[in-house]
């Protein structure tokens, strides 16, 4: 929860809105998700590692996009918050192999599961873990009306 808030408040809250005022809108928030996406190569410890840090960069960076894209459809700080914390519990929950909470979801726990996951939808899981979460974003945000007060 406080990751979040430190992130939206200076990605969405201070840059985005600052950035909006000076350059417009749409280099606004190229701009604040290029910054979201290089902030995780530090946040991740992934600085140094070219291939770790394009996907990263490629993964936050398109959803820093699309909650840029909440922040100008909405002008208000709630859904780009909402949708952030909502991500981040989505992956924890399905995606985390973190050893401060345990395997989770789509991660095979046991040497004898009977089912792994892995084997049997990694392409699939793969493909929603990385697109999933910015396609369904840009998508149900571009049928959302700007707020032009």
């Amino acid at each position: 929860f406080r990751a979040v808030l430190y992130e939206e408040l200076i990605f969405r809250g201070a840059l985005l809105y600052l950035l909006i005022q000076k350059t417009g809108t749409n280099r606004a928030m190229l701009v604040s998700s290029a910054a979201f996406g290089i902030y995780h190569w530090f946040a991740w410890q992934a600085f140094g590692n070219p291939v770790q840090m394009l996907v990263i960069f490629l993964m936050t960076g398109s959803c820093g996009y699309i909650f840029a894209l909440a922040f100008v459809r909405t002008r208000s700080m709630y859904l780009p918050f909402a949708l952030h914390l909502g991500n981040n519990i989505t992956q924890m929950i399905l995606f985390s192999g973190d050893a401060s909470i345990g395997d989770q979801m789509l991660l095979r726990t046991f040497t004898t599961d009977p089912v792994v996951p892995q084997a049997i939808i990694s392409i699939p899981v793969l493909i929603i873990h990385y697109t999933g979460f910015q396609l369904l974003g840009w998508y149900l945000l571009m049928k959302v009306k700007p707020d032009l007060s």
